[in-house]
């Protein structure tokens, strides 16, 4: 059984990213307040650092994340975990994943 350090909840979000290399799009399948996986059709590596701009369901104004670790990739996959990121950012990505979390323990 694996473990997470916060449980995952699906969304429908976009997000664009860019790397010392590279610059693409993608979508977000699935959201923690330690991470995201996203869905692109470019290809990513693990251990990249990208900067990404998060628009969320429902949020005007998208999450910045300055540094965010590529921690896998595959089949056209991957996941990022937030590094470095406004306060403000970070407040929002955990009220978000509090409200998610919320919304899924009254639907059980």
């Amino acid at each position: 059984m694996e473990l997470r350090a916060a449980p995952r909840f699906p969304i429908t979000g976009h997000v664009s990213f860019s790397g010392h290399d590279l610059a693409g799009a993608g979508a977000i399948v699935n959201i923690s307040s330690h991470g995201l996986l996203i869905e692109s059709a470019w290809p990513v590596k693990p251990g990249k650092s990208l900067s990404l701009h998060v628009s969320l369901p429902d949020q005007e104004e998208p999450l910045g994340i300055q540094i965010a670790e590529v921690r896998w990739s595959h089949d056209g996959r991957f996941g990022v975990r937030p590094v470095m990121m406004a306060l403000t950012d970070w407040q929002r990505l955990h009220q978000f994943a509090s409200h998610l979390q919320e919304c899924a323990l009254t639907q059980n």
